[in-house]
């Protein structure tokens, strides 16, 4: 039962902090509070992290506003986003966000390789 209380104390440590970086991850990319923000953040934390949830957000997201735009658009930036993820060199999840409030967003970007 302790196990089990551990566990599932650190799974909901995760998912908060998944949402947290999610969020930080909108502002600090610029990605808007759109449909098309959420495509981007989800390419880019899909390509970085490997998360399968993520992939399926990703694919279904790009797929239905591709759809619903009638564009190819979306796909665009999400790819865009997606590439971005990738050239990441640092793992972004483990980094501790606070200590980088007062930090210039093109610096963040050139040392953990973002830009």
């Amino acid at each position: 039962a302790y196990y089990n209380r551990v566990r599932s104390r650190s799974t909901i440590r995760f998912l908060q902090q998944l949402g947290v970086q999610h969020d930080i991850f909108h502002a600090m990319m610029n990605y808007g509070a759109t449909f098309e923000g959420e495509i981007q953040v989800h390419g880019f934390l899909y390509s970085h992290m490997k998360v399968p949830a993520v992939k399926l957000i990703f694919i279904t997201g790009l797929f239905a506003e591709c759809l619903r735009q009638f564009s190819f658009k979306p796909y665009t930036i999400g790819m865009e986003a997606y590439r971005r993820g990738k050239r990441a060199n640092t793992n972004l999840f483990a980094i501790n966000w606070i200590e980088y409030l007062e930090t210039d967003v093109q610096e963040i970007y050139k040392k953990f390789g973002i830009a």
